[in-house]
This record gives structure tokens, sequence and C-alpha cells, in this order.
């Protein structure tokens, strides 16, 4: 190490050298002090650094991302806590347990924005059809309210098989959840939060049912066509 700092320094090829340029052309640069020996622990530190950085990266992404308002939280979470070593958004979460593999991904897809609902789908520019503002996605069921995830799990009138699977999963979940549970879901200020309290909750039957849940409702959704207002 004494001699790659030493070409380094001396503006010679070296993989100190590598390091240093590669570091410093990350989106979010970082140097290196090359004026002294290193020790073991000045490597670790340069992991930790980077690590820190990438996170922080992916957490600036996510918090400014229209696609992804059910990790809003998560991002901002982070920044409540600027000096934790443990990232919010990176930490493993209870729902990639759900066993069924066809209701996880469902919930990934849901988290992630990753399905066909219209306040996504209507999102992109297509041939001949560009993007469609925000308020004028509606629901392909009640053609009232915009399509987004809130919507078409817990308030969608419009279309008799949602409502009974809303209504089936619900009676399950206050039949089964922690009473601190229900009391959240109760006193929740909206949709996007009823949604965070049950994929986030650690109780394994919750959890699976509302991946079963999300899974069915998505499905409903992909076999109609999106509604699209005349222009």
């Amino acid at each position: 190490m004494k001699d790659a700092i030493t070409l380094a320094n001396h503006g010679k090829p070296s993989w100190m050298s590598d390091l240093h340029n590669a570091l410093y052309r990350l989106r979010r640069p970082i140097t290196i002090d090359l004026s002294r020996p290193w020790s073991p622990v000045d490597v670790d530190n340069i992991v930790d650094v980077v690590e820190q950085a990438y996170l922080k990266d992916i957490e600036t992404f996510i918090g400014s991302s229209p696609k992804a308002p059910l990790l809003h939280h998560r991002a901002s979470c982070r920044s409540q806590n600027a000096y934790s070593q443990k990232s919010v958004i990176a930490s493993f979460r209870p729902y990639l347990l759900a066993p069924v593999p066809a209701h996880r991904k469902a919930l990934v897809r849901l988290l992630t924005s990753s399905h066909t609902l219209a306040v996504e789908v209507l999102r992109w520019a297509e041939r001949r059809r560009p993007p469609v503002p925000h308020d004028q996605r509606l629901c392909r069921c009640c053609q009232v309210d915009v399509e987004d995830e809130a919507h078409v799990l817990l308030y969608c009138t419009g279309c008799n098989d949602l409502e009974a699977l809303r209504e089936q999963f619900f009676r399950k979940v206050f039949r089964i959840a922690p009473l601190a549970l229900i009391s959240s879901l109760q006193s929740a200020s909206s949709g996007v939060e009823v949604i965070r309290l049950l994929i986030e909750g650690d109780d394994a039957d919750v959890l699976c049912s509302f991946a079963k849940f999300v899974f069915h409702i998505l499905r409903i959704f992909q076999r109609l066509p999106v509604f699209r207002t005349e222009i």
C-alpha cells in the first residue's frame, strides 16, 4: 500500500491512483487523503463512506420520485436520523417474506408503481399521445376519481368485485390484527397511511392477507381497459 500511495503522489499509475480517480468520479465525489500512510482502518472507513453515499443517492431519488409515494416516508425517516449507520430504505422488509410469490410480487409492484393503474400508465408518452395530466387519469371502474393505489384498494365503489374483496379483507383484518394496528388504521389520516400501516406491520397473518388482497385487486384492473377522457 505504501508503494501504491507513493506512486499516486508522483502521478504514476497504481491501484491507489485508480481508486482515487474512481471515487472522485462518483455521483457524490469522495476524496481520499494520500498525504499520510494508510492503515486497514482507513480502508474500512472508505468502504463505509461509499456505502453511505450510494444509500443517500437511493434515498434522495426515491424521496423525490412521483412514482413512489408509498416509499417517500422512508426517505424522510432517514433524513431525520442522518447519523444512523443503517438505511431505512435498504433495510429488509417483512412483506418480502410473504410465502406466495405472486402475492409478494404484487406488493412490490404496488410500492414501486410497477402496475397497470391509470396513475402510472397514463404518465407515459405514447405514439401520438402525450402524457395525461394527473387529475385526468380517472378510474376505469367509477370514472370519477384518479385511479391510484389508495383509490382502487380503499375507496372505489364502481365495481362489485372490488367492494366484495375489500369488505372480506377488512372483516378479516379487524378480526386478526393486534389492537394497536386496528386503532392506527381507524385513526389514519389518509389512504396512503392505511396502506403503509398494512404493508409495514410485523403481523404475518395481516401481511399475507394484505398481499393476497392487493394481488386480486390489481388483477381486476389488469383485465379492464384503461379509461381515457376525450380531449
